[in-house]
């Protein structure tokens, strides 16, 4: 059966996604992770390949991995289209098999946190295999503490109706989204497990990483409790 990131329709990611910040959010990732021209760059999960066509066109050699093949084939045309020479794979972040090829990890937009525990360790033990000796990993997620204390006001996004709660035991935020433009108003369930500060650093800790620097959104700026996003900069050790 496939799990549930592979049941949600496409619209959703696309509504979730906010194109016009692309461009400005690669520019924080390149400035967060130090990227220079020539450095070989992981995009997991890629996606339709909106930060991946700008990690590119920097100069990075850029390689995306996603499990949705439909994702890849826009990614594979967005960069084609560019004139941009970059690498997409059809492949589950858990088992990415790959030994020592890459700089750098970008783990980009709340895509972490998508399995259990153990699972979401063995994604960072994936990424770390991946990573040459010193290579950087950047994953962002929302800030749970922020989020958790402004969950009542959360709005769904145009074209789609959310209901959305925390599931304590499972330490999940469960969002349920219904297509406006769907006449069979289907519902897809999104999860993502969401892990405090300490949480993250005791997991890194576990998989071989060291946690050099957070931020709490991508104008760069420290993370405090309040920030909405919790980025965080670590390196394989």
């Amino acid at each position: 059966m496939a799990e549930w990131f592979e049941r949600v329709d496409d619209a959703i990611w696309y509504n979730l996604a906010d194109r016009a910040v692309d461009k400005k959010e690669a520019l924080f990732i390149i400035k967060a992770l130090n990227l220079d021209v020539g450095e070989a760059v992981l995009d997991a999960p890629c996606g339709n390949g909106r930060i991946s066509l700008h990690l590119a066109r920097h100069g990075c050699k850029l390689t995306g991995v996603d499990i949705n093949s439909r994702f890849l084939f826009k990614a594979r045309r967005k960069l084609a289209i560019a004139n941009l020479g970059a690498s997409f794979v059809n492949r589950d972040l858990r088992d990415l098999n790959i030994i020592g090829e890459f700089d750098a990890i970008v783990n980009w937009f709340g895509s972490f946190g998508y399995f259990s525990d153990q699972e979401n360790l063995d994604v960072l033990s994936s990424f770390r295999d991946a990573l040459k000796f010193q290579g950087r990993l950047l994953i962002d997620q929302p800030n749970r503490e922020n989020l958790l204390r402004n969950l009542h006001k959360i709005r769904p996004l145009a074209g789609a109706e959310m209901q959305i709660r925390w599931q304590r035991k499972s330490q999940q935020l469960v969002a349920d989204w219904t297509l406006n433009a769907d006449p069979k108003k289907q519902t897809f369930r999104t999860l993502i497990r969401l892990y405090t500060p300490t949480q993250f650093s005791d997991i890194l800790r576990r998989t071989g990483f060291k946690l050099e620097k957070v931020y709490g959104n991508a104008n760069g700026d420290p993370f405090t409790k309040t920030s909405k996003r919790y980025i965080l900069v670590a390196r394989k050790i």
